[in-house]
């Protein structure tokens, strides 16, 4: 298992990304997109998509439960739809760009076998033109939440 470590300046936490639009976060994508993938950097390499993903996905959930607590507070709305309907869905897409790239590069390992079978599926079913309607249902939901909110 190699030790190399990205030079990926990374979010060391949620926090510092709570204020985060999409084109701060693509960068960290196309970072990892460009970053050599070999037999050397690949455990770092995943290690820093890993990471990545960690940070942005907490960020985002941490917004939803700010949002949720307080349906009738617009500011945590907003941060919310930030999260749920532009950033989540385009990190998934790339998210699925890296996946293909991993699969391509044929490096694996035993304890990787069934991530890559996961990267394989997510590869094969996923549709750019469903990126749009993810986060429509995403801003759906959120008026449903609001809507629900003020019932109670």
């Amino acid at each position: 298992m190699s030790k190399t470590k990205t030079a990926i300046a990374l979010p060391g936490s949620p926090a510092e990304i709570a204020g985060a639009e999409w084109k701060d976060v693509e960068g960290w994508y196309a970072e990892l997109a460009a970053a050599p993938l070999t037999p050397e950097t690949r455990d770092a390499w995943l290690e820093a998509w890993s990471r990545l993903e960690e940070v942005l996905t907490e960020a985002a959930s941490r917004a939803m439960i700010a949002y949720t607590l307080d349906t009738a507070d617009k500011a945590k709305e907003a941060v919310h739809l930030r999260f749920s309907t532009d950033i989540m869905p385009k990190a998934d897409e790339r998210s699925v760009g890296l996946a293909r790239r991993l699969l391509a590069s044929g490096l694996s390992r035993p304890d990787l076998e069934t991530t890559l079978r996961r990267f394989r599926t997510a590869s094969e079913i996923f549709r750019e033109e469903n990126v749009p309607l993810f986060s429509e249902l995403e801003e759906l939901g959120s008026r449903y939440q609001r809507i629900t909110g003020a019932m109670t």
